[in-house]
């Protein structure tokens, strides 16, 4: 019995391994897209510092958004586990 569990339990752990290894993955493949946009976007701007300047603003709203977005997962996320654990 308690082999049939460890044998469970290991490919479980195999399982969720391998589920981590491929968003790992598709992460890098999805940052290097979005480098390859933001390099081709920054170097067609115009010779001009307004111009710059307007990427780097857009550039850091877009960071603060998704950071909102995330800090408002992980609060879901969160709240959630509370549930479950405190029952």
């Amino acid at each position: 019995m308690a082999q049939a569990v460890r044998y469970a339990t290991d490919q479980l752990v195999k399982a969720i391994n391998l589920g981590i290894d491929r968003i790992c993955r598709m992460l890098a493949r999805q940052g290097r897209a979005i480098g390859t946009l933001y390099e081709l976007s920054w170097m067609s701007l115009p010779d001009d510092e307004n111009a710059r300047k307007a990427f780097e603003a857009a550039a850091n709203t877009a960071k603060q958004r998704m950071a909102r977005h995330v800090e408002n997962d992980e609060r879901e996320l969160a709240d959630r586990m509370k549930k479950v654990v405190n029952g």
